[in-house]
């Protein structure tokens, strides 16, 4: 399809789930068909376990000869002699051929990439189920990413009436992938004892570490899809709806609808009983260090400062650990201070010692990226003049780089320096005039040099870009605040908070608006839902300070 569908970051968990759910759960898998060859890390995975074949569909040759590039993280799956590459379409398989399986996994592309909807089907599934043997298991791979709760529904119905009793699992606790896990023969049934006696297989993976089945528990989601997705369409041949639904999200539509998935959780007793074999603290701590083995941020999977000190130096340090080795650059889920220096610290000593073997001539390229991520750390670390430096000593080795021409101008705009603020922006926006980031930023520092007229033309610019850029739709009702106009400075408030929940000045906007509209009540409710995104914020905090007194003083005045 042309598009990237594997990484040894963030899609590994979906990878490496997607082979050990089923074959830690199944008795005695010897047969596996896996659909989608990609990286080869699931195929590679499964190949852990005593199998007497593994036949991985890939309908383009191109990937089989890209996934050669994968051999550090595959296990061996193009050589394995157990593992057959079949380069033909997964659907013609599945139809045309007489083998039976133990396990089919299935993560194709995208549905709204062209041809792979049919892969989601009643009737595709039906045929799957049909290749299974007595006793077979089969996972789905499914996102909520650019995707519609229609569509997203209308597959789980689907496979529900093909297999009734399935459930729903999360690859992670971060993102938004999701395995369906099916039983042909009745209701899904996670055996607990069944993963106890296979788990040594598990273990000789070196991609993750599972210490124990219980890690998987937590990921559950539902047991009862009839209760998530009520009644309404399946996605059929005949009726191919999400063909035509889902491209609609390609391009940042969609909704996020995990928090109704998760809202509707219903799980049985073999998952309940295994949650409670750990104390929750414990279960917190193991589940961390399960997502942090797989490159899953461990963030705020564990309260350190409310746990035991043993278990809270033990959660510290593999958030070190996790920062050390692995590529983060977003740290917002830190809450606790030191917690998030120490990961900092961390991450920039990694950066540093990678960068001091960079003494080649051809290295150029990958130090200026190193110093492009120190800046990052440093912005993140309120250390900007350091930040400036780095991003500069950066774009000496790469000097078109547009993130760090960016983040440098972010830079000078908070170090007051404006005039070369605006002459990166100018020149970004010269090389790049569809950037909706650049106009957004550019506009801002516009604000910061009195060129109001100018800073609303370039942010009503970037909207027409991008309509749901909230950056842009606050700082342009910030403009009509001043001038007076509130009505117009609320609805740009509110529809830069419907595209970004945590668009703080946005709720600050739109609280000042309707408190000199002599709306205090709504007033206070943007301020509070605004404290809740962000607590400690200094402007918010002081506007509640503002409306508490004027409610005092009111009441006071009535008595």
């Amino acid at each position: 399809s042309g598009k990237t569908d594997a990484s040894t970051q963030g899609d590994q968990s979906t990878q490496l789930l997607l082979a050990h759910v089923p074959m830690l759960f199944h008795p005695r898998a010897e047969s596996v068909m896996v659909l989608g060859l990609a990286s080869g890390i699931t195929a590679g995975e499964v190949l852990h376990y005593p199998v007497r074949r593994v036949d991985a569909l890939e309908i383009s040759p191109e990937v089989v000869r890209a996934c050669a590039f994968f051999s550090p993280w595959n296990n061996g799956v193009l050589t394995d002699p157990r593992c057959e590459i079949i380069v033909q379409d997964a659907r013609s398989h599945v139809v045309l051929t007489d083998r039976r399986y133990d396990v089919i996994t299935s993560e194709p592309s995208n549905p709204w990439m062209a041809g792979v909807a049919g892969l989601f089907t009643e009737e595709f599934f039906a045929a799957i189920r049909s290749r299974l043997n007595p006793g077979g298991i089969f996972v789905q791979w499914l996102h909520s990413y650019q995707m519609d709760w229609e569509s997203f529904a209308a597959i789980g119905r689907a496979l529900e009436r093909v297999f009734p009793g399935s459930l729903l699992l999360k690859t992670a606790t971060v993102g938004s992938d999701y395995l369906f896990v099916c039983f042909r023969d009745g209701p899904a049934r996670l055996d607990r004892a069944v993963a106890q006696r296979r788990l040594p297989f598990a273990q000789r993976s070196a991609q993750m570490r599972l210490p124990t089945p219980d890690a998987l528990y937590p990921l559950v989601v539902t047991e009862d899809f009839p209760a998530l997705f009520g009644d309404g369409p399946r996605h059929t041949e005949r009726r191919p709806s999400v063909e035509f639904l889902a491209p609609r999200n390609v391009t940042g539509g969609g909704e996020d609808f995990s928090r109704r998935i998760m809202a509707a959780r219903r799980v049985g007793p073999e998952v309940r009983d295994a949650l409670e074999r750990h104390a929750p603290r414990e279960m917190s701590l193991l589940l961390a260090e399960f997502m942090a083995s797989m490159n899953v941020p461990p963030f705020g999977l564990y309260a350190a400062e409310r746990g035991a000190a043993e278990e809270a130096e033990r959660y510290r340090v593999l958030l070190e650990r996790y920062c050390r080795t692995t590529p983060v650059t977003d740290f917002s889920a830190l809450r606790d201070p030191v917690e998030r220096e120490r990961c900092l610290a961390a991450r920039e000593e990694a950066i540093l010692a990678h960068a001091a073997g960079l003494t080649e001539p051809q290295d150029a390229r990958r130090l200026g990226r190193c110093y492009f991520d120190l800046g990052a750390l440093s912005l993140l670390r309120g250390r900007t003049a350091e930040a400036v430096e780095r991003y500069r000593q950066g774009l000496r080795h790469q000097p078109r780089h547009f993130r760090a021409r960016l983040q440098l101008a972010v830079g000078l705009e908070q170090l007051q320096a404006y005039a070369e603020a605006d002459g990166i922006c100018a020149a970004l926006h010269a090389d790049y005039p569809r950037s909706a980031a650049v106009l957004t930023r550019w506009g801002s520092i516009q604000m910061r040099l009195g060129q109001r007229e100018a800073a609303q033309a370039t942010f009503e610019k970037a909207l027409a870009l991008k309509p749901d850029n909230a950056g842009a739709l606050a700082a342009l009702g910030a403009l009509y605040g001043e001038r007076g106009e509130l009505e117009r400075c609320l609805e740009l408030s509110r529809r830069a908070i419907q595209a970004n929940p945590g668009a703080i000045r946005a709720y600050q906007n739109a609280a000042v608006a309707l408190a000199r509209l002599e709306r205090q009540a709504e007033a206070r409710a943007y301020v509070e839902r605004g404290l809740q995104m962000a607590p400690q914020d200094p402007a918010l905090r002081a506007l509640k300070d503002l409306l508490d007194a004027q409610a005092a003083a009111t009441l006071n005045t009535e008595h």
